[in-house]
């Protein structure tokens, strides 16, 4: 399993980034010559990597909420600004999911 989660410390991969953050031309293509050339290059290793020490595994789910979570895209005459919009929408939810191998039950 490949998860991309909310992060305040790693690169931006999502494809809508242009609508959300502001960043100048060169930077975004900056970033997107190192999603191109670093970025993916690693995660098809992993893959590959992944799908070379297949093993049996057990799978689970689980969902909580994160009560602390707000919308922060407050919208403006000039566009969206980084503040908490209380009327925005906002999912709360909190989804986990594991893996264990026969070993670990």
């Amino acid at each position: 399993m490949l998860n991309v989660s909310h992060t305040h410390c790693a690169p931006e991969v999502a494809v809508e980034r242009p609508v959300f953050h502001n960043m100048p031309a060169d930077e975004e293509a900056k970033l997107a010559r190192y999603i191109r050339g670093e970025l993916n290059p690693k995660i098809i290793d992993v893959v590959g990597a992944a799908l070379k020490d297949l093993a049996p595994a057990t799978l689970s789910y689980s969902e909580s909420s994160a009560a602390f979570a707000s919308n922060r895209r407050l919208p403006t005459e000039k566009g969206f600004v980084n503040s908490q919009n209380v009327n925005g929408v906002t999912d709360r939810r909190c989804r986990c999911c594991g893996s264990r191998t026969p070993a670990e039950r």
